[in-house]
């Protein structure tokens, strides 16, 4: 995730979240600040619905907003195209919360009608007093004049740059030198939207770190460097829990093609009372191979050996095979929501219909969404309402498919995720 936008409204937060979202960004909306740490957006857009609250509740719902996410995002203001709401007190929170030295206010939307000229907010050319947002009746505005809108809420000095500056080709020296002065909000003129586009281009060439405040129209000029993360082919993590021969081999062919690395799990270990240390040098293991960007696969079926030893560890732990089977899932369950705490993969094979379902409990999941078919009878989709999001999940009966099965998965994932 590289942008984080703070709405004060879901409407607002959608007509922001569409622009993003039409230059190829994943964008998602949340309705309240919730820490995501599995999350797969580009783009994550809070609406904190602070536009009719007073301005200190406002200012607080911003700073816990960033907060909860981070401070490493690039922060994208989102403010009402008329100035309604607690302007002023939101983007001061934001500066503050994301350790801004500079915002760059340019609210205007062109193609709506809204512009600023002469540091006035015009709509349809009249300036904004004049218009019934003035008598809005839960945020009525007073001054058609952005600066004293802000400032009624702000006590940061507030400059402003007009036409003339925005089509001049010092802009970008014009906002270097005010972002390196002392703390300030920068009210922009912008009548079109190559104006919109030309305060765009200027982001390259500041110091970070600033603050973007505006509606639609700047998030839909700015560069896609700014909220596009590099795509990368993230590492599968396969969860083995099988002792099935079929799956065994998969696993074999699989390591003939891709470069996976195998952590074989002792089951009995796993069953001990005190397998704590046992799952813990087991995450580290697969962590290391998945932060070396190679694909993981826990395996729980080593050879024929493994599998004769199921009626030993059954009449040893005096357990049925259910039971055995749903305790040595349970635990391969834990450990996955753990590992996946720690790293970055671009989805999960679970193989075995007792740990696909032992993972989705772990992962909080209310069901599985299918999207698709790796080949046949062998499902991709992913758990819905869940801990990782919409995480590619591919589940496959432990005893079913061919030998490229497990190599065909990491393909699929591969190439129709992160292609």
């Amino acid at each position: 995730m590289k942008m984080l936008v703070i709405a004060d409204d879901f409407t607002g937060a959608n007509d922001t979240g569409v622009q993003l979202a039409k230059k190829g960004a994943r964008t998602d909306v949340l309705l309240e600040e919730k820490p995501l740490h599995h999350h797969k957006s580009d783009v994550l857009v809070i609406n904190t619905e602070s536009r009719a609250d007073t301005a200190h509740q406002a200012a607080e719902k911003v700073t816990r907003a960033i907060n909860t996410q981070g401070s490493s995002l690039q922060v994208y203001k989102k403010i009402d195209s008329t100035f309604r709401g607690n302007v002023g007190a939101e983007i001061e929170a934001a500066m503050k919360a994301c350790g801004a030295k500079i915002a760059l206010v340019a609210a205007a939307i062109p193609a709506a009608g809204r512009v600023t000229l002469g540091g006035m907010c015009l709509v349809n050319r009249i300036p904004l007093v004049e218009t019934e947002f003035a008598s809005d009746p839960k945020t009525p505005i007073n001054s058609s004049r952005i600066k004293d809108i802000i400032g009624q809420q702000s006590c940061l000095p507030i400059h402003e740059v007009f036409m003339s500056q925005v089509r001049s080709p010092a802009l970008v020296d014009t906002l270097i030198r005010l972002a390196e002065g002392p703390e300030s909000i920068v009210v922009l003129d912008a009548e079109v939207e190559s104006d919109l586009s030309a305060i765009a281009d200027t982001l390259v060439h500041l110091p970070q770190p600033y603050l973007l405040v505006g509606a639609a129209g700047l998030a839909g000029a700015l560069p896609s460097s700014l909220y596009l993360e590099d795509r990368q082919k993230l590492p599968v993590l396969v969860v083995a829990g099988s002792m099935s021969e079929a799956t065994r081999k998969q696993i074999l062919y699989a390591q003939r093609e891709k470069a996976l690395g195998i952590i074989d799990v002792d089951v009995e270990q796993l069953l001990q009372a005190d397998n704590r240390s046992v799952m813990k040098q087991i995450i580290e293991q697969a962590a290391e191979v998945l932060h070396e960007r190679r694909h993981c696969v826990l395996r729980t079926c080593r050879d024929e050996a493994a599998r004769q030893m199921i009626d030993q560890l059954c009449e040893r732990y005096q357990l049925n095979r259910q039971q055995l089977g749903d305790k040595i899932s349970a635990t391969l369950g834990t450990i996955t929501l753990e590992l996946l705490a720690l790293s970055q993969i671009g989805g999960l094979f679970l193989t075995g219909g007792d740990i696909a379902i032992a993972v989705a409990r772990s992962l909080n999941a209310e069901g599985y969404r299918i999207s698709g078919e790796v080949s046949p009878c062998i499902p991709c989709g992913a758990f819905v309402n869940s801990d990782i999001d919409d995480l590619p999940v591919i589940t496959k009966a432990g005893g079913f498919g061919a030998d490229s099965a497990l190599s065909d998965a990491i393909y699929y994932i591969e190439e129709m995720y992160h292609g």
